[in-house]
């Protein structure tokens, strides 16, 4: 197993983590770590962080069939004209809020 890249290990880490485990439980991820030279620490960052980040790409991307790919492509090249009660809303922000 490949060690943490070091842009991961030069982050300033100042926060903690608690997590209750069995003995058994802790005894194999001290096994673990072990075997793969790897800090206790090190280890779990290594093993839950990229499945952290699967997780959330899976719940943050949406995927499309190409029927509906086309489709919403379409209705983005293709939308409407604005409206008078969208211009109105427009106009309505960027007083509020300035032009962006």
């Amino acid at each position: 197993m490949k060690p943490l890249p070091l842009k991961d290990r030069t982050l300033t880490k100042n926060e903690t983590l608690q997590l209750r485990v069995s003995s058994e439980q802790k005894e194999l991820i001290e096994r673990a770590a072990a075997l793969t030279g790897l800090t206790i620490s090190s280890y779990m960052l290594s093993r839950t962080l990229p499945a952290a980040e699967q997780d959330v790409v899976q719940h943050e991307r949406i995927v499309l069939s190409d029927r509906d790919w086309t489709l919403f492509l379409n209705a983005v090249e293709s939308s409407p004209a604005p409206n008078a009660a969208l211009k109105k809303a427009n106009l309505s922000f960027r007083k509020k809020y300035g032009s962006r």
